[in-house]
């Protein structure tokens, strides 16, 4: 079915149940008493380990060699980043993946916290994982932090990570009622794919809820290509942005087609937004202009123009650039 299996482990994967049985660590004379550190602020029964001891390491090992032969597809490490921040476990947790020879997703959780402070963590920890949370939990609401924190994390998006790439994780992607009718998914799906974030929908497809058109634009494959093949991403500085955000890309498999990204704040004025190529980026006085959202060839054109509308919403744009000249 091309169904995957994750799990949600935390810290250093040392139950509090491990620790009243005094539980062995494979293959060594020590318990997991020996190696246990701190807890998780919002989850006492999970600990992290204390890599410096011998026995720490073996002990990552057995767990998460047990987890591939279970065959877990994706680990999902929890209360180890950001304000739980601790850098020897999940390079510990890191190296135990590594030498289960099984491709398997590393993600960390949650994010939060100082945004600086978060930068130099993720910097340090981007080439030991695949995804890691830069936001706290996020249900819904004003987008704006997000607009901060994906252009502050933009120089490690697709970085080397561990047996792959590596990106910030945005939080998923938020459930709202109807997916495809609501414009504030289709503003958060914007930025999440313009940004690479993992595009993790959060809810349950068997729903009645859940309509064709929402599995449409959640499988637009136009939309998708920019998250699985786009280089460059980045935000673009405009003039007067205060009601907006613009950020480009290049397609990895086809080098003159570009992406156009355009996120919209909540605002009481409709206007008209019109931006060169050259502001792009893009060296051409032309270029053919696709709509992505609605798979339309809006034809060729000297500028990207579009209409921003008013309202309490978030709207979000996608287009792509082709045949430059």
């Amino acid at each position: 079915m091309g169904l995957r299996v994750g799990i949600h482990t935390l810290r250093g994967s040392v139950s509090a149940a491990s620790l009243a049985a005094k539980s062995p660590i494979l293959g060594t004379p020590y318990t997991v008493n020996d190696i246990a550190t701190t807890s998780c602020q919002w989850n006492k029964n999970w600990y992290a380990v204390n890599t410096s001891h011998p026995g720490a390491q073996i002990w990552l090992d057995s767990v998460y060699g047990q987890y591939a032969e279970w065959g877990v597809d994706l680990i999902k490490n929890d209360c180890i980043f950001a304000i739980n921040y601790d850098e020897d476990n999940i390079k510990g947790v890191s190296a135990a993946i590594a030498k289960t020879g099984r491709p398997t997703v590393y993600s960390l959780s949650p994010g939060g916290g100082d945004p600086p402070t978060e930068f130099a963590q993720a910097k340090a920890i981007a080439n030991d994982v695949n995804i890691y949370r830069v936001t706290g939990d996020w249900h819904g609401g004003d987008l704006s932090y997000h607009f901060q924190i994906a252009e502050q994390m933009q120089p490690l998006i697709n970085v080397d990570g561990l047996n792959g790439k590596s990106f910030p994780d945005l939080d998923m992607l938020n459930p709202y009622t109807n997916s495809s009718s609501d414009p504030d998914f289709r503003a958060q799906m914007t930025l999440w794919t313009i940004a690479r974030s993992p595009l993790i929908f959060g809810a349950d497809l068997r729903s009645a809820d859940f309509t064709a058109s929402d599995f449409e634009l959640l499988t637009n494959p136009e939309v998708l290509a920019i998250t699985k093949a786009s280089t460059g991403n980045k935000p673009v500085t405009l003039a007067s942005t205060d009601d907006y955000v613009v950020w480009t890309a290049t397609s990895r498999t086809t080098p003159e087609q570009h992406y156009v990204a355009i996120v919209t704040r909540a605002t009481s004025q409709a206007s008209n937004l019109s931006i060169d190529f050259k502001t792009l980026g893009i060296d051409a006085s032309s270029c053919t202009v696709r709509d992505l959202w609605a798979r339309n060839t809006l034809g060729a054109a000297n500028t990207l123009s579009t209409h921003l509308p008013a309202g309490p919403h978030y709207y979000g744009k996608l287009f792509s650039l082709s045949a430059c000249a």
